[in-house]
């Protein structure tokens, strides 16, 4: 008897010790946090585990003047599919790990500056509506490792973009993106 005492008590105080070391705050029912690598160093994204916690400053702002910060469709533009947090932490642990896939912060850069998701690119959105010979696309597109076409083809993924950002300029079909590593 005395032996199942000792037994359930260190049972007792494992489970008890586990379960201290168990977030309360986590990013999904299953999932704590995720570990990955941003501008080379390792990183991890976990919620703030403070429960009274409350934003102060630029980001705990309510109500911005509209435009810009106007409120936006669910569904931006055909072609672009719109995610939510869980698929985004899924993208960081699988293709930002094994480097098969690009997340892009497209706010300005004031605002990257301020705070970003980890592992992402910022091409701010003014630059995707600059002309295709501005230096700043150019030098955007390499971030992606993506070339110039040598011909035209048919709507895509740039011209959504150009839509995104409301650009009435005539669409070139300039950018392959077949040729990313």
């Amino acid at each position: 008897m005395k032996y199942y005492i000792k037994f359930f008590t260190g049972l007792l105080f494992l489970l008890v010790g586990f379960n201290a070391f168990a977030l309360d705050v986590k990013l999904t029912p299953k999932k704590d946090y995720i570990d990955l690598v941003h501008k080379g160093n390792e990183i991890r994204v976990q919620r703030i585990q403070e429960q009274s916690h409350v934003l102060t400053g630029g980001f705990a702002k309510t109500s911005r003047k509209c435009p810009p910060f106007c409120a936006q469709p669910i569904d931006v533009a055909p072609g672009v599919k719109t995610v939510g947090e869980v698929e985004i932490f899924n993208f960081m642990e699988k293709q930002m790990k094994e480097r098969t896939g690009i997340l892009v912060d497209a706010r300005l850069v004031s605002w990257h500056k301020k705070g970003t998701i980890p592992g992402s690119i910022n091409i701010p959105f003014t630059v995707l509506g600059k002309s295709k010979d501005s230096a700043e696309l150019i030098s955007a597109m390499k971030k992606l490792n993506v070339i110039r076409r040598k011909s035209l083809v048919k709507e895509g993924f740039v011209d959504n973009l150009y839509r995104l950002v409301g650009s009435k300029r005539e669409i070139n079909q300039t950018w392959d993106y077949s040729k990313r590593t």
